[in-house]
């Protein structure tokens, strides 16, 4: 008989670290099988078992993410796994429908995940939400910028969550998404072997901006790029620069908003903007409470909201600054329909309201959804970690 069951216990634990190396094609080392159980009993797994066998496993991560001016706590969906004889006999179908369930026990109201196929995760109330820049530069393009009075240093990799870190909690409120991220985390996710931090400093020694790269094989890869101050970025892409003797090839990774190319003597760069993580609101009475910009709205909206899969979120609701209450599914004035995936990437700014209404996926009057763009105007997603 087929059981939903949560993985605690070592023996299964393993059993569902091998389930993974096997799905993902990656056998551990013993350190990083160490690792991986002691990641695993931070996370929440759940697996669809058959007597003594695993099938099918997930895990749900606790992360703290940025929602414009609040931290709120977030879901991430990781290692979906199923041994291949299990594959389309509805047990990950399963496991999502539970994970949404438990992370509404654990008062995470909504979710991120990076699917392996974007429409398999739709089908389940995720939307694509957040995409990465990946930028392409010659060598001969690499020209520097306006001189600084500050300058740069790399870091030692201990040093690295103090003065990055710093920088990056500075940076979280300019975007929705951006993970908390403590020292262990820095450490042992972010500050991998091969990675150099490198910290521009104002000319008084004050910190405005870091990236984190690697160079091998005459490419540097920029994994992460934070500025303050444009100050910062001149001053960091200078020091790139000097590289040009060693490097043959330049890429970064940065948010889909960057604008490098407009500052460089010859901007026909190649810039590849790529879908990234998925979101989802899974609690949506919770998540509007705690949603900051609902604090902007003078007028309350009334939300009829459709999930298909968490049968809880098939709401209608009051919406507005002095908080968030059932509304009458008759008698509300003006309902604005909205399905849960629309309304994720609306509220994290991924898209407008216009852009769902002129799609069919907003229905309300035309009147009403320019209030609600004019009202409220999220700031841009990005996240630039990876579970």
């Amino acid at each position: 008989m087929r059981k939903l069951v949560r993985i605690t216990a070592e023996a299964d634990i393993l059993r569902a670290i091998s389930l993974s190396e096997y799905a993902f094609q990656r056998k551990l080392s013993e350190e990083e099988l160490e690792k991986a159980k002691l990641h695993y009993q931070k996370h929440e797994v759940i697996g669809i078992t058959e007597g003594e066998k695993l099938l099918s496993k997930l895990n749900i991560i606790p992360f703290e993410v940025q929602i414009e001016n609040c931290s709120m706590k977030m879901g991430g969906i990781a290692g979906v796994a199923t041994w291949p004889e299990e594959r389309r006999k509805g047990t990950v179908r399963q496991l999502l429908k539970a994970s949404l369930n438990i992370m509404r026990e654990n008062q995470q109201p909504i979710s991120f995940l990076y699917p392996f196929k974007i429409s398999f995760y739709r089908k389940f109330g995720w939307e694509l939400t957040f995409y990465q820049k990946v930028i392409s530069i010659k060598r001969e393009q690499l020209t520097p910028l306006e001189q600084t009075e500050g300058f740069v240093r790399r870091l030692e990799k201990a040093k690295g969550p103090d003065e990055a870190g710093m920088l990056y909690d500075q940076f979280r409120s300019r975007h929705n998404g951006l993970l908390k991220r403590g020292a262990d985390y820095w450490m042992t996710n972010i500050l991998e072997d091969s990675v150099i931090p490198a910290v521009y400093y104002a000319k008084n020694g004050v910190p405005l901006g870091y990236i984190l790269y690697t160079i091998k094989d005459k490419k540097m890869t920029i994994e992460e790029l934070i500025c303050i101050r444009h100050e910062a970025r001149a001053g960091l892409w200078n020091f790139v620069c000097q590289h040009d003797s060693m490097i043959e090839e330049l890429e970064m990774t940065v948010d889909p908003q960057d604008g490098i190319d407009f500052f460089l003597d010859d901007p026909k760069i190649k810039q590849d903007i790529q879908p990234y993580m998925m979101a989802r609101i899974t609690d949506v009475y919770s998540f509007l409470e705690q949603y900051p910009l609902r604090r902007h709205i003078e007028e309350p909206f009334v939300f009829r909201v459709s999930d298909d899969i968490a049968e809880w979120n098939n709401l209608t609701l009051k919406v507005g600054r002095h908080g968030v209450e059932a509304a009458d599914e008759e008698s509300a004035a003006n309902p604005l329909m909205i399905d849960i995936q629309s309304l994720t990437a609306f509220l994290l700014g991924a898209r407008t309201a216009r852009f769902f209404y002129k799609a069919g996926r907003l229905a309300g009057s035309e009147e009403e959804v320019s209030r609600l763009d004019s009202t409220i105007r999220p700031q841009t997603p990005w996240i630039n970690d990876f579970f």
